[in-house]
């Protein structure tokens, strides 16, 4: 494991991406899924949305610019993760985009999940509700 560590982080600071060695590390083993439905719309921040999901979860599938690599497509995922009534998030590193499942009763904080990305260094772009969970 310490030599395939190794060897990625070599790999990635060759192609630019300087990320801490733990987020590469944390993307090693885990698959990253594909997201719901891919935002087909520009990136560009649209209004910050809320929809009211007293009785559903909802999932939100968002643009998001910056990544370069697994390190990259971890931190972003930790970031969404770590949002308040976030049950899941899952992001494609391909797809440049993510998708997040909110818990029952929880909203989207959009403004706060651009917020954190954007301190980050990475672009929340357009999200959008693609499922709302029975």
């Amino acid at each position: 494991m310490k030599t395939m560590l190794i060897g990625t982080l070599l790999l990635l600071t060759l192609a630019g991406c300087d990320h801490l060695a733990e987020a590469h590390q944390s993307v090693v083993d885990k698959p990253v899924a594909k997201p719901v439905a891919a935002p087909a719309q520009d990136p560009k921040p649209a209004a910050a949305t809320t929809v009211d999901a007293t009785e559903n979860g909802q999932t939100w599938s968002c643009a998001v610019e910056g990544m370069h690599c697994g390190g990259c497509a971890a931190t972003v995922q930790q970031a969404l993760k770590a949002l308040p009534g976030v049950e899941d998030a899952q992001v494609d590193l391909e797809g440049k985009s993510a998708t997040v499942k909110m818990k029952v009763g929880a909203t989207f904080p959009e403004a706060q999940a651009r917020d954190k990305l954007d301190a980050d260094n990475y672009k929340l772009g357009q999200c959008q509700l693609v499922k709302l969970m029975n």
